[in-house]
């Protein structure tokens, strides 16, 4: 499929790609993706009907996880990626009881494993792995109460597929487990077209030409995850970049993914992984012709944000861009380095999830495969904060996604979480930092000991509220407890009346924090008359600033929370704005710092290119931006509950779509009049007032 933005505009219109709402219309002008839809996923989902394959609880995402770690190998990327990763177990069986019996003639099934078929106790069928139909013949056999299924296999997960009868692993009786595992609920993934198996299916590619090149350096007119494709007699030599600094240094004796090229047909060649690029040099003395091969997860535009400023408009519309390229089976950081989740990083990320893909599934394998080995040995990705937004997002993934199912798999694992790191704590419940693999918070060096308690804190006023999902009044009430005690002594000890700030340390406090600032409010800790004086503090230009966009963005959520939504406004403007002013940038990068120039902007950890120019974290404005100027926010989980207090600062009109599991929130304001639409199931807290949907709302605001 061949699509340029000029096209994807027209199908817009034409009914090709069809606009869901006002903002989805007013925002067209600023997409930039090829694989852009607002209608429908793009591209198209290459699902089948039928019964679902089964797996093990959490071994399709950990495999996918490996393979992920193992391509980052293969593309050579500069990573270190820490932590504990499970590896998937190669043994598993599946059961299913019936105490009547289920008299069946044959079982027809499909799996990538050695199979052992145990009816009523009695191995009935042996078979080596195979692609085809294993048929099990039942004649002469008695009615069956007890089936299992034993899978081998050398590396990947066991599944398991009947497609059809009485025993259809449509079947909720079904059952897995693997040695030393009781038996328990097998997870359930959907058949791909074409026979494949789910945990080996790839991602989609569209066909990018370039939109314009000179002097063998080929532009493709945004940031692409891509093949690079070749028509050349001789073998070409490329050298990828994410800028026009990159690509035209081709004497750089350290690239950031690798630059080989193979071929797959006479006088045709392919860069031999996909890469992170916008921009591709060819070294070769011949003609020749280039394109890429990009690689997308299937995606909606559901949400959308237009505004009357133009940059904000730019701004929005990048940041969901940049997030899509890091949406696969995962949200993951980068696309140039790491191409791996990160627990801080999706903190973020599932926030901009929500208010433009709203697709659940890649926060909740996120969640799932980075946990899955605990932190007893290591703190998830070997970082001691990372621990805690692992807990926080869970907490963040039902009031945005709504997922009980999730939470009660996962809940055992969170509460063994919170019980190691409360294990590192001292006698006043503060963690000791001594006692960290690796403390991050934001890529800046100062001390960040307080801002790792109030992390703790938010952790554990997190738990209360999973705890009180689960029912688990026990762990509630322990929760609530610890977190109370906490509470006090954080406003007693880093709370610093006479300077209106929190400090840097609750045992030796020297400076005012931005970070701990940051985080007291968006978490909840500060209190309210705290608020100005905290706002006078992010406001100040006389504090470190933050290290990157990720915190940036949390700072624009907590000026958002203190009512600054000027101050909001300014900070993207001089950010992510700033970012977009630099030529060819298309998506957000790792880090920013406006004093930078020339090629030092793209420089990061000591190497020329090491700085991601298309980061996740970075893509928080997708969310923020309707978030904070619209006041709306999920008041229950799932938005079943949903809460919009807009204030414009200055702003002539704003339109956006905010979706949820019950479709599309869409909020229209022009000449200080709102138009709000209520989607069926949920209702919206309008200055205490709830408007149940489905309904169309209208009334001025202040």
């Amino acid at each position: 499929m061949r699509i340029s933005i000029t096209i994807a505009y027209l199908l817009l219109f034409n009914g090709s790609i069809l606009a869901q709402s006002n903002a989805h219309k007013l925002s067209a002008k600023y997409i930039i993706d090829p694989a852009y839809n607002a209608a429908t996923q793009s591209p198209r989902v290459n699902l089948a009907k039928g019964a679902p394959w089964l797996y093990g609880y959490s071994e399709f995402e950990c495999w996918r996880l490996q393979v992920m770690i193992n391509e980052t190998k293969e593309a050579k990327l500069l990573v270190n990626y820490p932590g504990e990763h499970h590896k998937p177990y190669t043994k598993a069986s599946f059961k299913i009881i019936d105490k009547h019996g289920i008299k069946v003639n044959r079982i027809a099934f499909l799996s990538n494993a050695d199979v052992r078929v145990i009816a009523n106790g009695e191995t009935i069928y042996t078979s080596a792995a195979k692609q085809g139909e294993h048929i099990v013949s039942l004649d002469k056999s008695p009615p069956i109460k007890s089936l299992e299924i034993a899978l081998s296999t050398t590396e990947e997960p066991p599944c398991l597929l009947i497609p059809d009868g009485e025993l259809s692993t449509n079947s909720k009786s079904w059952q897995w487990r693997t040695d030393y595992q009781p038996w328990q609920q097998p997870a359930r993934f959907p058949q791909v077209a074409g026979g494949v198996y789910p945990h080996m299916d790839k991602p989609k590619a569209v066909e990018v030409s370039p939109v314009s090149s000179k002097d063998n350096l080929y532009d493709f007119g945004r940031e692409l995850f891509a093949y690079v494709q070749i028509t050349s007699d001789s073998k070409p030599e490329i050298t990828p970049g994410e800028s026009v600094t990159e690509a035209l240094d081709t004497l750089n004796k350290v690239v950031e993914q690798t630059t080989e090229v193979i071929s797959v047909s006479p006088g045709k060649w392919r860069s031999k992984v996909p890469l992170a690029l916008r921009y591709v040099y060819v070294k070769n003395q011949q003609p020749v012709q280039v394109s890429t091969s990009a690689l997308f997860y299937p995606a909606q535009y559901e949400g959308a944000f237009a505004c009357s400023d133009t940059l904000l408009n730019r701004v929005w519309m990048n940041s969901a861009y940049t997030l899509r390229l890091c949406r696969n089976d995962f949200l993951i950081d980068g696309v140039k380095r790491d191409r791996l989740p990160w627990a801080g990083d999706l903190a973020m990320s599932l926030r901009a999830n929500a208010f433009t893909f709203a697709d659940r599934e890649p926060v909740r394998r996120s969640l799932v495969a980075l946990n899955r080995a605990g932190i007893a040995k290591k703190d998830i990705n070997g970082i001691l904060d990372y621990d805690m937004w692992w807990i926080i997002s869970q907490n963040e993934y039902q009031r945005y996604y709504g997922d009980m199912a999730h939470l009660k798999r996962e809940w055992p694992r969170i509460k063994e979480t919170l019980n190691i790191i409360n294990s590192k704590c001292d006698s006043l419940g503060f963690i000791d930092p001594k006692k960290a693999q690796w403390l991050f918070i934001d890529w800046v060096n100062f001390n960040k000991n307080s801002a790792l308690q109030i992390l703790w804190w938010w952790a554990q006023s997190s738990a209360v509220q999973l705890a009180e999902r689960m029912n688990d009044q026990q762990a509630a009430d322990t929760w609530k407890k610890r977190a109370t005690l906490l509470y006090d002594k954080l406003h007693a000890k880093v709370w610093n009346k006479a300077k209106g700030a929190w400090m840097d340390d609750q045992y030796a406090p020297k400076d005012i924090s931005i970070h701990a600032n940051i985080l007291a409010v968006v978490s909840g800790l500060a209190k309210a008359d705290q608020y100005q004086a905290i706002k006078q503090v992010l406001n100040s230009d006389h504090l470190q600033g933050v290290g990157t966009p990720y915190m940036g963005g949390f700072e624009s959520i907590a000026l958002g929370i203190l009512g600054d939504n000027s101050g909001v406004i300014k900070y993207v403007k001089d950010n992510w704005g700033e970012m977009l002013a630099h030529t060819g940038t298309t998506t957000f990068w790792e880090g920013y710092d406006p004093s930078e120039t020339g090629a030092k902007v793209y420089s990061f950890y000591g190497r020329p290119y090491a700085k991601s120019l298309c980061h996740a974290w970075s893509s928080g404005p997708a969310a923020f931006l309707p978030a904070v100027l619209l006041g709306v926010s999920p008041g229950a989980d799932g938005w079943k509950v949903f809460k919009v207090n807009p204030k414009l600062s200055g702003l002539e009109w704003v339109s956006a779509a905010i979706p949820t599991p019950h479709g599309l929130i869409t909020v229209d304001i022009k000449n200080n009049q709102m138009t709000l639409k209520v989607p069926a199931g949920t209702s919206a807290d309008w200055k205490g007032k709830l408007i149940k949907g489905p309904q169309v709302f209208e009334a001025a605001i202040d």
